[in-house]
């Protein structure tokens, strides 16, 4: 039987509501990153969104890293 996109939508919200803030900030960081590792328009526009150059990019330790 293949769900609905309302089923869906139930269970991706009782996912995302069990999930703690780190757990959350740390899936969307996964995602984020695998997106513009694979897709270099949208790093760019996120830099612009960010407004900020390659060259503002620094190389530092940051609290989340891919899993």
């Amino acid at each position: 039987m293949k769900p609905t996109p309302e089923q869906v939508e139930s269970l991706a919200n009782l996912v995302v509501e069990s999930m703690t803030l780190e757990q959350l900030k740390q899936f969307v960081f996964d995602d984020i990153y695998s997106i513009m590792l694979e897709d270099d328009d949208c790093f760019e526009s996120n830099l612009e969104t960010m407004e900020i150059s390659i060259d503002d990019l620094v190389i530092d330790p940051v609290p989340l890293r891919p899993l």
